[in-house]
């Protein structure tokens, strides 16, 4: 039950007594919603075509179906609704899975050939049948394929001019700050940083926006080195993660890329003629698609219509 009354159609009958001595259905005038005709079939001793008895049938039938494409089909959502005059709530009714239906040329109405038993819906205290009156009700939402989709695929190598990153940091014995960032690519902390201050060096990547222009977040597994230029024996780490250009903090960690001790005795040669050299590799990266189909037909937002229709009996 709800209180908000349905956003596209409701359907009044004064005089329901006399509407099921006299008509085996009633169908409603053609209303719109969401850019499609449409009508209510009410079957007021339910739906004889499908031996059904002591019950109500309600359906939602789509109209001037002469006005639409060839090899037409219409995916809707929809829920059918009666009204309890008495709490001034809506009984919703709808597939307990909430199934899209297809309406289509050999299927040109959905709905519920049992909605209510004939003795719920007359019980006087439920409050769907009140002086002879009841209401009903209907909201449909068009499920459309836009044609919009995006395609995401993790490259080896990455497609960049260039995935090798190299940054010659001089006088690397005079460097008396927490931190240096190069390019907005490296961020490096040579006394290391937070947990590890004054135990290693600190090294955070976080590749360009330039590498990578298309999407704001993006796949990266990157190597960073720290070279030995007489050894040969270089030290290396190598991390892949998510990057998320719209998160400030958003880089890959490597606060203990190694200890102070190693990185200053002298014959591992990583800082030679007071110069560290440090070199970041894009070993995979991601590549991401989108592509966009503009619509044939213009779309109604859901509830922009809410129409009503009174069937009376004098």
């Amino acid at each position: 039950m709800r209180q908000l009354p349905p956003a596209h159609y409701l359907l009044k009958i004064d005089g329901y007594s006399f509407l099921s001595n006299t008509a085996e259905k009633y169908v409603s005038d053609v209303f719109e919603a969401e850019g499609y005709k449409w009508r209510l079939s009410f079957h007021p001793n339910g739906d004889k075509k499908k031996n059904v008895e002591n019950y109500i049938s309600l359906y939602l039938v789509i109209a001037e179906v002469d006005t639409l494409p060839p090899c037409w089909g219409v995916n809707v959502n929809f829920k059918l609704f009666v009204y309890d005059q008495i709490k001034d709530r809506y009984l919703t009714v709808q597939d307990a899975d909430g199934a899209v239906k297809r309406f289509y040329a050999m299927k040109t109405e959905w709905g519920f050939e049992k909605l209510l038993s004939l003795e719920s819906f007359k019980d006087p205290a439920n409050g769907y049948l009140v002086n002879d009156s009841c209401v009903f009700g209907m909201e449909v939402f068009v499920i459309r394929n836009t044609g919009n989709w995006e395609s995401v695929s993790l490259l080896n190598p990455p497609l960049m001019t260039n995935p090798t990153f190299r940054w010659e940091i001089r006088e690397f014995s005079k460097l008396d700050r927490e931190s240096y960032q190069s390019q907005a690519v490296v961020t490096l902390c040579p006394k290391g940083f937070h947990s590890q201050k004054n135990k290693s060096l600190s090294i955070y990547v976080r590749p360009s926006t330039n590498a990578f222009p298309n999407k704001a977040a993006f796949y990266v597994v990157s190597r960073v080195r720290v070279l030995d230029e007489v050894n040969g024996k270089h030290a290396e780490r190598a991390v892949g993660g998510w990057y998320d250009f719209t998160t400030a903090n958003s880089f890959a960690h490597y606060a203990d890329f190694m200890s102070l001790e190693d990185l200053h005795k002298s014959s591992n040669a990583y800082i030679l003629r007071d110069t560290l050299i440090l070199e970041v590799d894009i070993l995979i990266g991601s590549q991401t698609k989108v592509f966009h189909k503009k619509q044939s037909k213009p779309t109604c937002p859901l509830f922009q219509f809410d129409h009503k229709k009174v069937l009376s009996h004098q």
